[in-house]
């Protein structure tokens, strides 16, 4: 833990106290990017999201929020937020104890009610955020948004190949995961995916066109869910900072309300935010931090509501 101001300036603290606090999210920095197969870089993403987001929003002692003038309210008001830093690992291991501790520390969050807002890294630690998630949910649904499909075919076998850009073959291989719903996808691939029951895309700007409500109803019921938010699913003029850019993506209002309107209506478990390589060009973090502000403080509304 190297950090002494969290994300949104929220105390740091360890894990134990985190488990005991009844905060709403855990901040969990994962600085991993052995899993990128073409630009590294990520690794330094949690630095920077943290270091720029009290530019968009402070937590304060009596968890007041922030006034949000466009909507006529305050933003996390008695939202509880602490922020145990980076998970660090050791040299020579390529990692491989960063995503160990991963695992365990999404468990254990889980099994204490806390929603962990994971800061990537590549996008390959997601897989095992969800298996930390699915050690204690017993049926799990993902909201993958990205422009890339991560996922050919069915895994279940070794993970010595898993990398950013195939990670879903094993999440889709959990058995405990219920459903995939991609979201952006626009990558071109030689060959059309697959049909299969447990997998659903809205590629494109395809479900910016859809109420919230509409997607919901395509998808399995009685499931909790996790977001995986890859940054590349905003359109390179908005978000720059990423490893596989790719044109024809979101802005940044079109990211807030989709993810805003389905943070409504579904039970929403665990967040991670990866892909962000930050440069001199505090924009993009700023972009993510801000955006992350929002899906978290509608989270915590439709939690309070249920």
């Amino acid at each position: 833990m190297s950090q002494r101001t969290g994300m949104f300036g929220a105390p740091v603290t360890d894990l134990a106290s985190a488990l005991r606090s009844g905060a709403d999210f855990v901040v969990v920095g994962a600085p991993y990017d052995h899993g990128a197969s073409y630009r590294p870089g990520s690794r330094f993403g949690p630095e920077a999201l943290r270091r720029v987001s009290t530019t968009v929003h402070r937590l304060d002692d009596d968890l007041r929020g922030s006034y949000d003038i466009e909507q006529g309210r305050r933003l996390m008001e008695n939202v509880g937020v602490l922020d145990i830093g980076d998970l660090l690992g050791t040299l020579g291991d390529l990692g491989r104890d960063v995503l160990d501790a991963l695992e365990d520390t999404v468990a254990a969050l889980a099994a204490a009610g806390a929603t962990p807002m994971v800061l990537g890294g590549d996008h390959s630690i997601t897989l095992r955020v969800v298996d930390g998630l699915t050690r204690h949910h017993e049926q799990v649904g993902v909201l993958h948004l990205d422009a890339h499909y991560d996922h050919g075919a069915v895994r279940t076998g070794p993970r010595d190949a898993v990398h950013h850009g195939n990670f879903l073959d094993w999440v889709v291989g959990n058995p405990r995961v219920a459903c995939l719903a991609q979201f952006g996808i626009r990558q071109l691939v030689p060959d059309p995916p697959e049909a299969s029951a447990t997998v659903l895309r809205w590629p494109g700007r395809s479900a910016l066109s859809i109420p919230p409500a509409e997607i919901v109803a395509a998808l399995p019921p009685d499931l909790v869910w996790h977001i995986s938010l890859d940054v590349d699913v905003l359109d390179p003029t908005v978000m720059p900072s990423t490893g596989t850019v790719l044109p024809g993506g979101w802005t940044y209002n079109e990211t807030v309300d989709l993810l805003g309107g389905l943070a409504d209506l579904l039970p929403i478990v665990g967040v991670d935010v990866v892909e962000l390589l930050p440069g001199p060009d505090e924009a993009p973090a700023i972009t993510i931090s801000a955006l992350l502000l929002r899906l978290m403080d509608r989270i915590a509304r439709s939690n309070l509501s249920a």
